[in-house]
């Protein structure tokens, strides 16, 4: 079955609960393949040893987990909301209070549960976390380069205020809807876009390119879109989000036509990607994807390695 066909659909249940009717946790599973490095896989298998097929790790309370690679921790969520990590403590990664590079073989709760039993939201990059809850609160630690962690401390160097447990970033409206690595990027409750991080090549949308320690808002537009999935940051050089109109805007480096502009121009405030029916969007450094809303996903940029 070819690709250029319109039936392209995401799972119902998935829907609903983006759309924010029910809350999905499916079987509540962690499968992984790969080489267990620093005890990522937790003990499913042995530490520095490879699967090329998946494995399950310990537990079946999970509905969200992200990390793995190069000095990355795991971290995880679990059904009652509580955030959980593991593996190697890169810059205090692991949001346990230690600042030492140690590594947790067996997952450690970094939040505890909420009394109200609601979930949040979980973004890792390598080596620091964003989490967001119902109460419209964002939490992050880990590293502070290019003061990504917006608490409005300098990241210079990389390792200068890096926090080891979770510190909360000021203001009570954020929505679920965040994303990015070394350029953050979050959208409030009432539709603001706000970004704050690495700026060298405009990724932050607010028409230069110094880096920020603190969140500053990307225009004056309150109608960005806050459900998941409508933001995102490609890798360190690129961003995008989508408005509650169904149209697509992306800024940031475009030297392989990332941006999907039909050019090469990079930009340091949002331009729009003709089209209106808009629905998810991902980035990775040198490519862009997103699905409309009737089913089609559409891709752009780099074609290097297909």
């Amino acid at each position: 079955m070819g690709l250029n066909q319109n039936t392209w659909k995401l799972n119902q249940w998935y829907d609903q609960d983006v759309a924010g009717n029910v809350s999905y946790s499916g079987a509540g599973e962690i499968w992984a393949a790969g080489l267990n490095s620093d005890y990522l896989f937790l003990d499913a298998i042995p530490d520095g040893s490879k699967r090329s097929s998946p494995v399950q790790l310990p537990g079946t309370d999970w509905v969200q987990g992200k990390g793995g690679g190069s000095q990355r921790p795991f971290v995880a969520m679990k059904k009652d909301g509580s955030v959980w990590s593991w593996g190697k403590n890169h810059n205090g990664g692991l949001g346990l209070n230690q600042s030492t590079p140690t590594i947790q073989s067996s997952a450690q709760e970094v939040i505890a549960a909420p009394s109200t039993g609601v979930q949040g939201r979980i973004v890792s990059d390598e080596d620091s976390t964003m989490f967001s809850n119902e109460d419209g609160e964002l939490w992050i630690w880990g590293s502070n380069a290019y003061g990504k962690l917006g608490l409005n401390e300098s990241g210079a160097p990389a390792t200068a205020n890096a926090k080891s447990s979770p510190c909360q970033i000021p203001g009570t409206t954020w929505s679920k809807n965040i994303s990015g690595s070394y350029s953050k990027l979050g959208v409030k409750t009432d539709g603001t876009l706000w970004t704050w991080g690495r700026n060298n090549q405009g990724q932050l949308g607010v028409n230069d390119k110094n880096d920020r320690s603190s969140p500053i808002q990307v225009g004056t537009e309150s109608t960005w879109s806050t459900t998941r999935g409508t933001l995102a940051g490609g890798g360190s050089n690129l961003s995008g989000g989508i408005k509650t109109d169904g149209t697509l805007w992306v800024w940031g480096f475009n030297d392989q036509g990332q941006l999907g502009l039909n050019n090469t121009t990079s930009y340091s405030s949002p331009k729009q990607v003709p089209g209106t029916t808009w629905q998810y969007i991902s980035f990775t450094d040198t490519s862009g994807f997103a699905q409309k809303t009737d089913g089609t996903i559409w891709s752009w940029g780099s074609n290097s390695i297909g």
